[in-house]
């Protein structure tokens, strides 16, 4: 199998850490004094419900005129939509609601990057909330007209709700305190935590078990030993590629697991770094240490957690960029090495977050079954 990821500039790192502005808002009582409270249950769906303050002069359009409804994975359904007062000059300004399906387990924060760099938004500022919800401020042009639009991306359950309010550009200085008031009193009321994917299971015989979407492929070592296992678990599609011939395999992440018996090992650190060596001998040639700023939870009987990254570079494919994540740890008789192989997040950010994401699922629920935790 083939990396299949076309390089593409995306400093993504340098193009959205910006600041969201600090605008002096008002106080809690005096914004509620001149606006109205909205709740709403969409179309009978809890997951949707919904509330909002807007000011006392804005209108609710009608749901005929929303068209038709149905949550997607590939266009938004519209779920409501606010008008602010007519203006003497220069356009309305309107706030919207949509829903989009979630093919993959993502972050609210990787979701909307991803929609704000596909769609080539000029990002004027970006924050992360928590996992299920992140805020942005940027340019877009919409029907001709410029508009600064600030804008809310909340998960719940497989869907991404985002709430957008649209200010003309012309408007912005007198409105951007109303703007800002309007985003922050929008939430959801009935948060779903569910899986985007389908679940499988894999068990190392009564010792481990290992849970991963099943978009991903498994494959498994021939188990010679009980003192060294190992799976991978694949992120594959299928192309038809006429250098190749009919339909080809390519390869867009790859996740190692790997368990050592304590009575083989020297130590884990010892263990750790003939595993580093493997990636030399694979080819990759290993470059600087990445920071890792995402939060792991690993199940309780875990201990000795370590997690680590590094830029890297293919010896047989030079056209791109990867990165190496590796975990270690360990519960009872078995270390446990868990590494990922991803292209980097500059080259693609899609892939790197879906690939990234399932690293952090796999880790989260991967367990040591209770028949193989013994006090050494």
């Amino acid at each position: 199998m083939f990396f299949s990821v076309e390089a593409h500039a995306q400093t993504v790192l340098d193009d959205y850490k910006i600041p969201m502005p600090d605008i002096e808002l008002m106080s809690d009582e005096a914004y509620n004094a001149i606006s109205t409270e909205y709740k709403e249950v969409p179309f009978g769906d809890e997951s949707l419900s919904y509330k909002i303050r807007l000011p006392n002069d804005w209108i609710k359009e009608t749901e005929a005129g929303l068209g038709s409804f149905s949550v997607s994975s590939k266009v938004f359904g519209n779920i409501a939509r606010f008008h602010g007062a007519p203006k003497f000059t220069g356009n309305r300004s309107r706030f919207t609601i949509q829903v989009i399906g979630l093919d993959y387990q993502l972050t609210a924060e990787q979701w909307f990057l991803q929609h704000l760099l596909a769609n080539g938004y000029s990002i004027q500022g970006f924050r992360m909330i928590d996992e299920t919800e992140a805020e942005a401020l940027f340019v877009m042009i919409d029907n001709s007209i410029s508009y600064v639009v600030r804008a809310s991306a909340h998960i719940s359950g497989k869907s991404v709700v985002l709430a957008q309010h649209f200010l003309p550009i012309e408007w912005w200085d007198d409105s951007k305190v109303s703007q800002a008031h309007i985003v922050s009193s929008f939430s959801l009321l009935k948060k779903e935590q569910v899986f985007v994917e389908e679940m499988k299971f894999f068990h190392f015989l009564d010792v481990t078990e290992l849970q991963y979407p099943a978009s991903w492929e498994m494959r498994a070592s021939p188990l010679r030993s009980i003192d060294n296992m190992n799976v991978q678990i694949l992120n594959v599609v299928s192309r038809t590629n006429s250098k190749y011939g009919g339909g080809v395999k390519f390869l867009n992440g790859k996740i190692d697991v790997n368990l050592v018996s304590v009575f083989v090992a020297d130590s884990l650190e010892v263990e750790k770094q003939a595993y580093k060596e493997s990636f030399i001998k694979a080819g990759l040639v290993i470059q600087d240490s990445l920071n890792v700023e995402e939060k792991f939870v690993l199940n309780k009987q875990f201990s000795s957690f370590k997690i680590e990254a590094f830029e890297a570079i293919d010896t047989k494919n030079t056209v791109l960029d990867y990165e190496v994540w590796l975990a270690s740890f360990s519960a009872g008789d078995y270390y446990y090495f868990v590494s990922l192989l991803t292209p980097s997040r500059d080259d693609d950010f899609y892939v790197w977050s879906r690939n990234t994401q399932t690293y952090k699922l796999i880790l989260k629920l991967i367990k040591p079954l209770d028949e193989s935790i013994v006090e050494r």
